[in-house]
């Protein structure tokens, strides 16, 4: 008996992915007919038509003005309803020695609806609770929460950070539970990288990485490959902070106040991030970065790496909106499926 094929669509599987096309179209343009649709992303005027009524049924969509005509029958217009969601960034951070928490709530466009940021003596799990709590209370569609932090998070636990008093506190674990929605804790880094990729069209499909370097903290980097964040298996990929030429990672943050030490520590792990991914660009920033560093930055790089595999290198002032970009973009992209398959129309 000859074996079966493996199935490698199924028609609910084939169903959400084009339902996801045409969220993507409708999240991006705002408003579109059956045609502008169709045309963008590859399916039938049908099978458009189809998702956008079922869409426009759930609430999703909005119908909006008609099209005008030109002698034939006016086309119908949708237009994505913004409030259909919301999602959340919590930032934590700390730097200059100082602990902070700001949050931004954002509706199905990446536009902030609100914000806020404050300073802690201590910030543990009670905290973030409370923060999550106050924003499910005032926002009935609020359906995804990342929060990044100084640190790495695993199996749904915080395995290290800055902020001690998060070390060992389940974020991922408990919050999605308590409040019915998706909660994804990333590393600040990766969030960072995340927004800035993202705020560059002519980056898109490369490879990128962005090194921060926090006053006498511990440097980290997040990184795109080919396009895509990268995590690794067990979300510590970017942490530069365990490259510490030999010594160990307390050993290296205790020598971090010495320039010359953090210059070093610096070109240590942008030489090995240029190694492993063979960036395009490497966008630095960070509170013990400044502007007259690059010389020496570029210069003692390019000593160890040949001049035709060196990536462009800049310091950047401010971060700011990269950063809320890369929460906000990360927060959507979580309320997905997931699904990126095309497979046939339904």
């Amino acid at each position: 008996m000859a074996e079966g094929k493996p199935i490698i669509n199924n028609t609910v599987l084939v169903k959400q992915t084009n339902v996801e096309l045409v969220r993507s179209v409708l999240r991006r343009r705002k408003t579109a007919t059956r045609a502008e649709v169709a045309s963008d992303t590859g399916l039938s005027v049908v099978t458009s038509g189809t998702i956008l009524n079922e869409m426009l049924a759930s609430g999703e969509l909005l119908p909006d003005k008609m099209e005008e005509s030109n002698g034939g029958r006016p086309a119908r217009r949708f237009r994505y309803n913004k409030d259909f969601i919301q999602v959340a960034g919590i930032a934590i951070s700390y730097d200059l020695s100082v602990k902070s928490l700001q949050y931004i709530v954002a509706d199905a466009f990446g536009e902030v609806i609100e914000e806020d940021r404050a300073e802690y003596d201590s910030i543990d799990f009670s905290t973030v609770d409370g923060i999550i709590k106050e924003i499910a209370s005032k926002y009935a569609n609020l359906k995804s929460v990342v929060i990044s932090i100084p640190g790495e998070s695993y199996d749904g636990i915080v395995r290290f950070c800055d902020i001690k008093e998060l070390q060992g506190a389940p974020l991922e674990r408990d919050l999605p539970g308590r409040y019915g929605i998706t909660v994804n804790v990333d590393g600040i880094t990766q969030v960072a990288a995340y927004g800035y990729y993202n705020s560059n069209p002519h980056l898109q499909g490369k490879s990128i990485a962005v090194l921060l370097a926090p006053k006498d903290l511990h440097l980290g980097a997040g990184i795109i490959v080919n396009g895509q964040l990268t995590k690794g298996d067990k979300h510590l990929a970017g942490e530069v902070s365990f490259i510490a030429g030999g010594i160990s990672r307390e050993e290296a943050l205790s020598r971090i106040p010495d320039r010359r030490f953090l210059l070093n520590s610096m070109v240590t792990a942008l030489t090995a991030i240029i190694s492993v991914i063979n960036p395009t660009q490497i966008a630095i920033y960070g509170s013990a970065v400044s502007a007259d560093m690059y010389d020496q930055i570029y210069e003692k790089c390019n000593d160890i790496v040949p001049t035709v595999f060196m990536p462009e290198i800049k310091i950047i002032p401010d971060f700011e909106d990269y950063f809320i970009k890369g929460l906000t973009g990360l927060a959507l992209e979580s309320t997905n499926s997931g699904l990126k398959l095309v497979g046939q129309e339904l």
